[in-house]
């Protein structure tokens, strides 16, 4: 019966273990953003919406040799420090990135990976720091019928 504890109790701290290692539990507190730095219209919207093209490897489905090629994604910054949000499919694999913000109408620049959660299948980059970046801020009010979404 002892052992059968132990080896529930090792179970139980493996499994909470890995859920928090893939970020699977827990998102953390929100962020104070200043709705004047919201953008307001859809220009402003697209100054802040990134083209993303990812190079690396990946395994195809039902395979277990990888395959080096590129991808494309989107995301959006979310923090004037340079802080952007995409999906986790996007960066997984990816041993580089060309950002172009302006939804691709930028300079192409860098980033690296924060973190990335593959049971959400959200990855956060971060572009190269000591720049001021426009980012969308989250809606902080009422959701109602034809609300304008950017």
């Amino acid at each position: 019966a002892r052992s059968g504890r132990r080896a529930l109790a090792l179970t139980a701290a493996l499994a909470a273990s890995t859920l928090a290692l893939t970020g699977c539990v827990g998102l953390g507190d929100p962020v104070e953003i200043d709705a004047a730095d919201f953008p307001v219209n859809l220009e402003r919207a697209q100054t802040a919406t990134l083209q993303i093209t990812a190079q690396g490897a990946f395994y195809e489905p039902g395979t277990s040799v990888p395959y080096d090629g590129g991808w494309f994604g989107s995301g959006f910054i979310i923090d004037r420090s340079g802080l952007a949000v995409t999906n986790n499919h996007v960066a997984a694999g990816a041993t580089s990135f060309e950002i172009r913000p302006g939804g691709g109408t930028g300079p192409a620049i860098d980033a690296t990976v924060v973190s990335t959660s593959e049971c959400l299948d959200l990855a956060v980059l971060q572009l190269p720091e000591g720049e001021t970046y426009p980012f969308m801020a989250w809606r902080d009010g009422d959701i109602s019928p034809a609300l304008e979404v950017y």
